[in-house]
């Protein structure tokens, strides 16, 4: 069980906002490692009166029980509750890491400029909506099309994880431009955690899954997804009818939203399916910024409450590089536990406070046209109110990056490249294998498989090199079906590639007995999308598919 904080030693609080259920303050006295900033959240007497402090308890308890990498992910894409605050024997609230500065935007109204969270809901809107709200800025489709990527790769993390969003909605996601598209997601209390919600769960209105279905699964998220894809891409609040999309939708994803939205709960297509047609869609959908249509007012109608001011003139300057996490001063009644890599226990003690530094950002939407097209001439010549989580009050959270070997987030990037980066011909960089039992152990699912079988990797024994072993990537996926990948790969293709590449593979069962996988013609065998990864560690390459099963080849 993870130690409760107490209120008394938590210091002087200054209240930075509130919602429906509690009022969030700053809580200079407390950090995390991964966060120099915290946040308090006490709950209002209504919702302490029906709140279910044993499942509240669970959540810190969860974070702390996942392997480093895995804890480090979590709070890299969530304000998780840190720890439970109590008061003398009474849990009123916990503590959470702020939100972080890169999710956080300037937004222009008639009474001004403002800073606000960088919440979802500002981007279902009109182009003409978005240009004045930010500045003469709008967002491209190929950067929708990223952020709703991002957002099922992070679905994808917290359900095979045992994680259910619920209320997912445009006010409970945040977006970050600043750099690669990162999402971040709020409200994580009301989450369903291994089946244990603290707050019963409720749903935003516009937002309910269809009218007898469960909330907060695996099936109610995958269909808020549906919803968020085609609001975004049409943008509009409360668009209902996919058929609608434009044409320059893919077909493939104008049928994965349609079908989300129309189908039974577990017939929906799955989070694989999702990424394989964004995927599709963001390589053919244009970098550049569309043309405004409609009036530009200063009091445009429709929802939107809140934008950027026009990027300043001069020369662009790249995204800065995220602070590292730095170590905190330690006291004697919150020790400080320092994690080493990559699997130490219990990496997310509470101790006492750090010095903040604050982290200037670079405008988050798409620059002129003309100023793009300089910066990819140069790289080609060098390579509405706050929320419950403390909407006011900026972040100077440190947002962890690895330098180790690590699986991918996102299973569609090419091999890392950093040799051919680093080499003046411009030979491409040929990719490395990596030790087996290193990768096995860091990053492989070593439990029993759904059958209750075990394996550790798989070797091809007629090959050397990159991409011929292979191991489990997660505890959804069968050992019958990781042997398969490996020999079904190296059967069809002469050699590996960090190309996309689909393969149809046995498994321990048929195909078309689980729920939304994607099958072959006879439904007996798993479509698995194949994408190669990498770092300077190495390189590998990551299968998906079926009902989130994953195989790394190494």
């Amino acid at each position: 069980m993870t130690e409760t904080l107490q209120l008394s030693n938590m210091g002087t609080l200054q209240k930075i906002g509130q919602g429906g259920q509690g009022i969030v303050y700053k809580a200079p006295n407390v950090k995390t490692v991964f966060a120099r900033r915290m946040v308090f959240k006490e709950y209002k007497p209504a919702a302490l009166a029906s709140l279910d402090v044993d499942a509240l308890k669970a959540i810190p308890d969860f974070l702390e029980s996942l392997p480093y990498r895995d804890g480090a992910r979590l709070i890299d894409i969530s304000a998780w509750p840190c720890r439970v605050v109590e008061d003398g024997n009474r849990v009123i609230g916990f503590v959470m890491p702020a939100i972080p500065d890169d999710f956080f935007t300037d937004f222009t109204t008639a009474r001004g400029q403002s800073r606000v969270i960088a919440e979802f809901q500002h981007l279902l809107n009109a182009p003409h909506v978005l240009a004045m709200r930010f500045g003469g800025n709008i967002i491209t489709e190929r950067q929708k099309y990223e952020l709703l990527r991002k957002v099922a790769s992070s679905l994808d993390f917290l359900h095979e994880r045992g994680v259910c969003v619920g209320d997912m909605s445009p006010k409970n996601m945040l977006f970050s431009l600043q750099g690669p598209p990162s999402v971040y997601f709020v409200d994580c209390d009301a989450m369903r955690v291994k089946g244990l919600s603290p707050t019963q769960q409720l749903e935003t209105p516009g937002w309910e899954v269809p009218k007898g279905e469960e909330r907060a699964t695996v099936f109610s998220d995958r269909y808020k997804l549906g919803l968020l894809a085609m609001r975004m891409i049409l943008g509009e609040q409360d668009a209902r009818d996919p058929s609608r999309l434009p044409p320059s939708v893919p077909d493939i994803l104008r049928e994965v939203i349609a079908e989300t939205l129309s189908r039974p709960a577990d017939k929906r297509p799955t989070l694989s399916d999702w990424d394989l047609a964004l995927d599709k869609a963001r390589r053919s959908a244009p970098a550049t910024v569309p043309t405004t249509s409609g009036p530009i007012s200063a009091n445009p109608t429709g929802p939107v409450r809140t934008p950027r001011p026009a990027p300043p003139a001069g020369p662009f300057t790249a995204p800065q590089p995220r602070p590292q996490p730095q170590p905190v001063t330690q006291t004697a009644h919150l020790p400080t536990v320092y994690p080493p890599a990559p699997n130490p226990p219990a990496p997310y003690p509470v101790s006492a406070p750090a010095p903040v530094t604050s982290s200037s950002k670079t405008a988050w939407l798409l620059v002129p046209a003309a100023l793009v097209l300089l910066v990819v001439l140069i790289a080609a010549v060098s390579n509405s109110g706050p929320s419950d989580t403390g909407a006011t009050g900026s972040s100077t959270s440190a947002r962890p990056t690895f330098t180790t070997a690590m699986p991918p987030v996102s299973t569609t990037s090419p091999v890392a490249t950093t040799t051919a980066r680093a080499n003046p011909s411009r030979e491409p960089a040929r990719p490395r294998a990596i030790d087996p039992e290193r990768f096995a152990s860091a990053f492989g699912s070593l439990g029993p498989d759904p059958r209750n079988d075990y394996c550790n990797w798989f070797p091809l024994r007629s090959r050397t090199g990159w991409a011929t072993h292979a191991v489990r990537g997660s505890e959804r996926t069968s050992c019958v079906l990781t042997d398969n990948v490996l020999t079904t790969y190296w059967t069809r293709y002469p050699e590996p590639s960090a190309e996309r590449r689909r393969l149809e593979v046995a498994g321990s069962v048929s195909c078309r007995s689980v729920p939304g996988a994607l099958c072959s013609p006879d439904g007996e065998l798993f479509v698995m999308t194949c994408v190669g990864d990498g770092n300077s560690d190495g390189d590998w390459i990551t299968c998906t598919g079926g009902d989130n099963a994953r195989v790394y080849l190494f």
